[in-house]
């Protein structure tokens, strides 16, 4: 067997590697901004263009689960904002608010410096 397996550059050293930094960039997310990674995640979703619940899910990677409560706790924090969908009246419509808006100007940097690493 080779010895490449357990180099620090296997695929799993890597994989723990970026794990840790996910988990400090969360750290930081919820120390200096009173939010998590996920819900991060989901701000920047909902940057790009409004959506419902589905497409947020589909797009972040979450369950429709996930992504419900990811949405309920960034609604409690008055970061983005409900609709109805005037196509179809049983679609909620999800979209940034303007205290959104600022809270992902002031995250970004902190991405950028985790990505950095």
């Amino acid at each position: 067997m080779s010895d490449t397996y357990n180099t620090p550059e296997a695929p799993f050293c890597q994989i723990k590697k970026s794990w840790r930094r996910l988990q400090k960039l969360d750290q930081d997310l919820r120390q200096q901004a009173d939010i998590s990674l996920d819900e991060a995640i989901v701000l920047c979703c909902l940057s790009q263009r409004c959506k419902c619940q589905g497409n947020v899910a589909e797009e972040t990677g979450l369950t429709t689960t996930q992504a419900s409560r990811v949405l309920s706790k960034l609604e409690d924090k008055q970061l983005i904002e409900r609709s109805i969908d005037a196509a179809d009246k049983r679609k909620m419509i999800f979209t940034l608010s303007p205290s959104g808006h600022q809270t992902l100007e002031k995250i970004t940097p902190l991405g950028v410096n985790h990505i950095a690493l």
